[in-house]
């Protein structure tokens, strides 16, 4: 097997459109939304000549969030002042309940306004970029004007649907979690006409702030997606792992899910997450589960045992092996989708994040799960003196990690899984180790991974 290897040793604020106008008199006064639902003023509306083809509109903007998780990949966002993300979290008196980040991924619609005229809508739809900009320059639909003027909205969803992947945050009502621009809204149309561009205040996802006990769900969301786009980045934008769309469809993320207490995934396309009744989310729970959705989908949709799926859990608790795999494996889906909480540094080191159980049993707990998941993926020759063998020496890649979970649960007859029992970390290794044809290379192979298992406390029954 080639591809493994052994080491040796929205109330909005800040969303600055760009204007032409020929007729000064439609320039409504925006500096009204130049400020955030905490009343600080962000910036002044602008109006700025741009070349504006005579049968087509302009507008362009930006759309920030309010970030205070604990755990996040902050820097695949800027924040309002152009500068890459930082993590400033709940209860951070630097930050004072502010963090305004962009918006990454989130969808953006125009949509007519007018209930007079046969529209399509929505008439463009596009996304939030990484520096929190989107523009839209398009000719609309015909039917929608009323002599040159058209009435609009512009409306943003949490939610994300292309060729990479689809998937969105939802209330409990089952509609996505969206908010109107305040200047562009069903009770305030925005009046544009062709051959104008148009720009507004920017714009916070975020209508009623945040404090204490008293949940704002608008920004409490946009958080929550903040994290399932992270680890849609990690795990099908840089690693590649397909998303099979086509297959099993949306992955619709309910919050709150108000009889859960804990989260879970429900299936390959619904996702529950609860409320919050104080301070903050720590921001890793969303790709927790999403990691649940990862393993549902390489496993054809299901697990497939006979017994529970959601029993109660703890990475320190024993559980069945098939339970500590799948929740160890979701730990480490979320540590390889968040920069803040990965597999390396203190959690790769046995002496700062404890192992549990014992050799015998060590396959039963889903912290050891997740340390050898990372010692499986991660570049870092280690060994705990204390434990046998010669420690981890092995590295392999996130696209590798999940093809194996693929082939294990397609293939258990090549090495003697039970899938009515259920699948373990035991059988994760059996799979891979069974594929591998070239005797040198399976000795070779076989001694470093009982070595990187034994140095998490996971002994396979091995002589």
């Amino acid at each position: 097997m080639g591809y493994f290897r052994i080491m040796m040793r929205i109330t909005f604020g800040l969303l600055l459109f760009s204007v032409a106008c020929s007729d000064s008199s439609k320039r409504s006064d925006m500096s009204a939304w130049a400020a955030l639902a905490e009343g600080d003023a962000v910036g002044d509306s602008q109006w700025l000549d741009l070349p504006v083809d005579e049968d087509k509109i302009r507008l362009s903007g930006q759309l920030f969030y309010n970030d205070l998780r604990k755990q996040g990949s902050f820097n695949r966002r800027y924040d309002a002042n152009g500068v890459l993300g930082e993590r400033c979290p709940y209860g951070n008196e630097d930050c004072d309940l502010k963090n305004y980040l962009a918006a990454m991924d989130a969808s953006v619609e125009i949509v007519s306004l007018d209930p007079s005229f046969g529209c399509s809508n929505p008439m463009a739809v596009g996304s939030i970029r990484p520096n929190a900009k989107f523009e839209f320059y398009f000719s609309p639909d015909m039917d929608c004007l009323s002599s040159s003027d058209l009435s609009l909205g512009i409306r943003f969803l949490l939610r994300r649907c292309d060729d990479i992947f689809c998937g969105a945050m939802e209330a409990t009502n089952q509609e996505t979690w969206a908010l109107w621009h305040p200047e562009a809204r069903p009770e305030k149309p925005l009046t544009v006409s062709l051959g104008e561009g148009f720009g507004l205040a920017g714009a916070l996802f975020q209508p009623y702030g945040v404090s204490d006990g008293e949940s704002d769900l608008y920004a409490t969301a946009a958080n929550h997606f903040a994290t399932l786009i992270d680890a849609v980045q990690s795990w099908h934008v840089d690693a590649g792992i397909p998303f099979e769309g086509e297959r099993y469809g949306e992955v619709r993320v309910r919050m709150p899910a108000g009889y859960e207490t804990r989260g879970g995934t429900q299936s390959t396309t619904e996702v529950h997450l609860p409320d919050r009744d104080s301070g903050w989310i720590k921001g890793n729970l969303a790709a927790h589960e999403y990691g649940h959705v990862l393993q549902l989908r390489a496993w054809g949709g299901a697990y497939d045992w006979d017994g529970p799926t959601h029993p109660e859990w703890s990475g320190m608790s024993q559980a069945h092996p098939r339970i500590a795999f799948k929740e160890g494996f979701a730990n480490f889906v979320m540590r390889v989708g968040l920069e803040t909480n990965h597999c390396d540094g203190g959690f790769d080191d046995n002496d700062n994040s404890l192992l549990a159980g014992d050799p015998e049993t060590g396959q039963d707990y889903p912290r050891n799960v997740t340390k050898f998941l990372c010692d499986w993926l991660d570049e870092t020759d280690d060994d705990d003196l204390s434990l046998i063998g010669h420690g981890d020496s092995i590295s392999s890649s996130p696209f590798e990690v999940w093809s194996e979970l693929v082939r294990m649960k397609s293939a258990p007859e090549a090495y003697g899984g039970d899938t009515d029992e259920g699948l373990g970390v035991c059988d994760f290794i059996s799979s891979h180790l069974a594929h591998i044809d070239d005797p040198i290379q399976l000795m070779l192979e076989e001694s470093a991974i009982k070595a990187a298992a034994r140095n998490n406390k996971i002994d396979c029954g091995w002589p």
